[in-house]
């Protein structure tokens, strides 16, 4: 099992690839750059052996990582990490409530102030002062309500659910709830994952995430702030994979 994410090398948006192996839990490379032909080298050299044996990876939902999977490891099944998945979420439902509340700010309708970490937190880890203005915000505007509701429902998904049946189920379900609230930014996230669904769902069948690539990208940030930076890249990954591999 592969968990191939990026990393950033420096401010201004220069990122590099690092390619991990998820059961033996060790970083096998870090690639210079994340577009196709940046990764595709490594790919093509390894023996037709070692590419038939990968049984899965795990991506973010970048079309240039699963291209380079589709067309290297053919016999691999494509794994959508569930961290990235949540990730956008939070994102959508973020963008939601700041578009609700501007029209409420236009409209001069009753708000609820500083109520972002409010939804995006987990409901069981506010507060109880949270949990009363959490229900002030439920009490105010029905939209905001429903972009919390949805996404507490949505941890339901990796937590709860046990089969590949019964997660496909769901997703029919929870998107057809995001239809008819109406509300752009949620509809947005519904395509997105109609859009890799067989990816997503894949997480059944193997269980994989990138979360060991998270933490091994944290850890190769460290290196780098010790050693404050790195000249030589060659003596950059050295030491990546003396610690990570």
């Amino acid at each position: 099992y592969l968990g191939v994410d990026d990393i950033a090398r420096r401010k201004g948006h220069v990122y590099d690839t690092v390619i991990s192996d998820l059961g033996r839990r060790k970083v096998l490379t870090i690639l210079r750059g994340r577009r196709k032909e940046d990764i595709t080298d490594y790919f093509r050299a390894m023996p037709d052996e070692w590419r038939k044996s990968i049984k899965a990876v795990s991506i973010d939902m970048s079309k240039t990582f699963e291209a380079v999977v589709l067309k290297h490891l053919p016999t691999a099944a494509i794994v959508v990490d569930r961290f990235h998945i949540a990730a956008q979420l939070h994102k959508r439902v973020d963008e939601a409530r700041r578009h609700i509340q501007n029209k409420q700010k236009k409209e001069g309708k009753e708000r609820v102030f500083n109520i972002r970490w409010l939804i995006l937190k987990n409901v069981e880890d506010l507060t109880a002062q949270e949990l009363i203005r959490l229900n002030e915000m439920y009490d105010i505007d029905e939209y905001l309500a429903l972009c919390h509701e949805l996404k507490e429902e949505f941890r339901l998904f990796f937590e709860e659910i046990k089969t590949q049946e019964s997660a496909s189920a769901f997703l029919d379900y929870w998107t057809v709830r995001v239809e008819e609230t109406g509300i752009p930014e949620l509809i947005a996230f519904g395509r997105t994952l109609s859009n890799w669904r067989e990816e997503i769902l894949n997480y059944w069948n193997y269980s994989i995430s990138n979360g060991f690539v998270e933490a091994q990208n944290h850890k190769i940030q460290n290196i780098k702030r010790r050693a404050y930076g790195y000249r030589n890249n060659e003596n950059f990954d050295r030491r990546v994979l003396l610690e990570c591999g």
